[in-house]
């Protein structure tokens, strides 16, 4: 599709940019990208509505902000929010919470798929969250991992919308950075490093596909 010349035009969502896509994407080049971003505050709220949840805008805004607009995160988190809470989302969020059940288990589905390095990288990430600038990384940072792999790692992991980049600053997504500070809770940082080689095996094994937030 992408090499000959015709009429036809492909539509493809997916969490990862096809191999061999990228050099063929650009502006005048045939294959174009979108990278999808949350919902803005009235596309939320009306998920949230249509989950028979009644809410006040500040509510409804507290929640979208700590799901970072995912629509599917939001229609799952409404679920539970009546279940569990009764419809009252400000008794969900003073609990702290945001990322359990299904959205845990997506999560991990996705966290499993990475690569050893991406994981040490993403932890590293969870360790260091006000001092990760892309200028000041450097093999001291990350030992074992050169400059290279880094970058590799970094860029790999902003395309599936695990980190996001601003104005050179790497943080990540809230519940991104919840489920692994979870899973790395009282890890020293051989444990961590330990943490990341068994994940890498166990995403050997077959495993939301989650719009972009």
């Amino acid at each position: 599709m992408a090499d000959e010349s015709h009429q036809s035009c492909l539509l493809l969502t997916t969490r990862e940019m096809p191999i061999g896509l990228t050099v063929k994407e650009g502006d005048q080049l045939p294959v174009r990208s979108l990278q999808l971003s949350g919902l803005s505050s009235e596309p939320a709220y009306e998920i949230l509505r249509t989950k028979g949840l009644v809410f006040t805008n500040e509510e409804a805004q507290g929640l979208v902000t700590r799901y970072s607009g995912n629509p599917l995160a939001l229609k799952i988190v409404a679920v539970s929010i009546q279940s569990l809470y009764k419809q009252d989302i400000s008794k969900f969020l003073s609990q702290g919470r945001i990322v359990f059940g299904e959205i845990w288990d997506l999560l991990e589905q996705q966290f499993n798929r990475l690569s050893n390095r991406e994981k040490q990288v993403m932890l590293w990430l969870t360790s260091y969250q006000e001092n990760t600038s892309l200028l000041k990384l450097d093999e001291n940072n990350l030992p074992g991992l050169s400059t290279r792999v880094v970058l590799e790692a970094l860029q790999s992991l902003q395309m599936r919308s695990f980190i996001e980049n601003n104005s050179l600053r790497f943080t990540q997504p809230n519940m991104v950075l919840e489920y692994i500070k979870e899973v790395t809770h009282y890890k020293s940082e051989s444990s961590i490093l330990k943490f990341a080689t068994i994940s890498s095996e166990l995403s050997q094994f077959p495993i939301l596909t989650k719009n972009q937030g």
